[in-house]
Protein backbone atom coordinates (compact mmCIF):
# COMPACT_ATOMS: atom_id res chain seq x y z
CA UNK A 1 0.00 0.00 0.00
CA UNK A 2 1.06 3.36 -1.17
CA UNK A 3 0.35 6.57 1.21
CA UNK A 4 -0.72 9.90 -0.06
CA UNK A 5 2.53 10.64 -0.38
CA UNK A 6 4.18 7.70 -2.85
CA UNK A 7 6.08 6.65 -0.05
CA UNK A 8 5.38 3.37 1.30
CA UNK A 9 5.14 3.48 5.17
CA UNK A 10 7.59 1.42 6.73
CA UNK A 11 6.79 -1.20 9.55
CA UNK A 12 7.43 0.61 13.07
CA UNK A 13 10.23 -1.78 13.93
CA UNK A 14 12.06 -1.09 11.05
CA UNK A 15 11.67 2.31 11.60
CA UNK A 16 12.91 2.11 15.10
CA UNK A 17 15.94 0.26 14.07
CA UNK A 18 16.79 3.22 11.60
CA UNK A 19 16.75 6.08 14.17
CA UNK A 20 18.78 4.09 16.99
CA UNK A 21 21.30 3.30 14.48
CA UNK A 22 21.33 7.02 13.54
CA UNK A 23 21.17 7.91 17.47
CA UNK A 24 23.97 5.70 17.78
CA UNK A 25 25.74 7.49 14.68
CA UNK A 26 25.21 10.72 16.34
CA UNK A 27 26.39 10.11 19.24
CA UNK A 28 29.93 8.44 18.21
CA UNK A 29 29.76 11.98 16.18
CA UNK A 30 29.67 14.12 19.16
CA UNK A 31 31.82 11.98 21.00
CA UNK A 32 34.98 12.35 18.65
CA UNK A 33 33.43 16.45 18.60
CA UNK A 34 34.16 16.76 22.43
CA UNK A 35 37.36 14.85 21.78
CA UNK A 36 38.36 17.09 19.43
CA UNK A 37 37.54 20.10 21.15
CA UNK A 38 38.64 19.01 24.38
CA UNK A 39 42.36 18.53 22.94
CA UNK A 40 42.23 22.32 20.85
CA UNK A 41 41.11 23.69 23.67
CA UNK A 42 44.29 22.49 26.13
CA UNK A 43 46.61 22.73 23.05
CA UNK A 44 45.12 26.37 22.98
CA UNK A 45 45.79 27.19 26.69
CA UNK A 46 49.06 25.71 26.56
CA UNK A 47 49.62 28.12 23.80
CA UNK A 48 48.73 31.32 25.70
CA UNK A 49 50.07 30.00 28.80
CA UNK A 50 53.60 30.53 26.55
CA UNK A 51 52.59 33.32 25.26
CA UNK A 52 52.00 35.28 28.13
CA UNK A 53 55.21 33.56 29.80
CA UNK A 54 56.88 34.83 26.43
CA UNK A 55 55.44 39.06 26.82
CA UNK A 56 56.41 38.67 30.89
CA UNK A 57 60.08 38.64 30.29
CA UNK A 58 60.05 40.16 27.31
CA UNK A 59 59.84 43.30 28.98
CA UNK A 60 62.50 42.38 31.11
CA UNK A 61 64.57 41.60 27.78
CA UNK A 62 64.55 45.14 25.88
CA UNK A 63 65.81 48.49 27.74
CA UNK A 64 62.99 51.36 28.20
CA UNK A 65 63.48 54.47 29.22
CA UNK A 66 61.39 57.61 29.92
CA UNK A 67 61.67 61.15 31.15
CA UNK A 68 59.49 62.03 34.25
CA UNK A 69 59.62 65.06 36.01
CA UNK A 70 63.33 65.67 35.45
CA UNK A 71 64.70 62.70 35.82
CA UNK A 72 65.48 59.22 33.47
CA UNK A 73 63.71 56.42 34.17
CA UNK A 74 64.75 52.82 32.92
CA UNK A 75 63.59 49.39 33.00
CA UNK A 76 65.23 46.47 31.27
CA UNK A 77 67.72 43.52 32.15
CA UNK A 78 69.84 45.39 34.18
CA UNK A 79 66.83 46.71 36.63
CA UNK A 80 65.38 43.34 36.29
CA UNK A 81 62.33 44.54 34.54
CA UNK A 82 62.03 47.47 37.36
CA UNK A 83 61.38 51.04 36.52
CA UNK A 84 64.67 53.01 38.46
CA UNK A 85 65.45 56.42 38.70
CA UNK A 86 68.80 56.75 36.80
CA UNK A 87 70.53 60.79 36.52
CA UNK A 88 70.03 62.68 33.29
CA UNK A 89 73.58 63.06 33.09
CA UNK A 90 75.93 60.89 34.04
CA UNK A 91 73.48 58.17 34.24
CA UNK A 92 74.17 56.71 37.63
CA UNK A 93 71.02 55.86 40.11
CA UNK A 94 69.10 58.61 41.56
CA UNK A 95 68.49 58.93 45.32
CA UNK A 96 65.20 60.06 46.98
CA UNK A 97 66.40 62.85 49.72
CA UNK A 98 64.24 63.96 52.73
CA UNK A 99 64.99 67.44 53.35
CA UNK A 100 64.94 69.10 56.97
CA UNK A 101 61.84 70.41 55.93
CA UNK A 102 59.73 67.55 54.55
CA UNK A 103 60.10 67.92 51.35
CA UNK A 104 61.36 65.45 49.00
CA UNK A 105 64.85 66.12 46.38
CA UNK A 106 65.91 64.04 43.67
CA UNK A 107 69.54 63.96 44.17
CA UNK A 108 72.53 62.23 41.43
CA UNK A 109 74.28 59.48 43.50
CA UNK A 110 77.24 60.59 41.79
CA UNK A 111 77.58 63.78 42.80
CA UNK A 112 78.40 64.89 39.28
CA UNK A 113 76.72 68.35 39.32
CA UNK A 114 72.77 67.19 38.16
CA UNK A 115 71.31 69.71 39.70
CA UNK A 116 68.23 67.20 40.78
CA UNK A 117 64.85 68.55 41.55
CA UNK A 118 61.88 68.68 43.94
CA UNK A 119 59.72 65.59 44.59
CA UNK A 120 56.00 66.55 45.31
CA UNK A 121 56.23 62.68 46.49
CA UNK A 122 58.12 59.74 47.02
CA UNK A 123 60.31 58.01 44.52
CA UNK A 124 58.23 55.09 44.98
CA UNK A 125 54.82 56.48 44.07
CA UNK A 126 56.58 58.23 41.09
CA UNK A 127 57.50 54.99 39.68
CA UNK A 128 54.14 54.12 40.14
CA UNK A 129 52.81 56.49 38.02
CA UNK A 130 54.89 56.04 35.15
CA UNK A 131 53.94 51.94 35.74
CA UNK A 132 49.97 53.34 35.27
CA UNK A 133 51.03 55.76 32.14
CA UNK A 134 53.07 52.69 30.94
CA UNK A 135 50.00 49.90 30.88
Amino acid sequence: MVGSLGIRPQPFKSMMTNLQQEHADLQEEHAALQAKYSADTKALKERVAQLETRVAHKSEDEERQVFHRGVAFRAGPKTRGQWMPFCPKCGLVVNDVALASGDRWATCSGNCGWGGGPLETDMTSVIAEIEMKKT
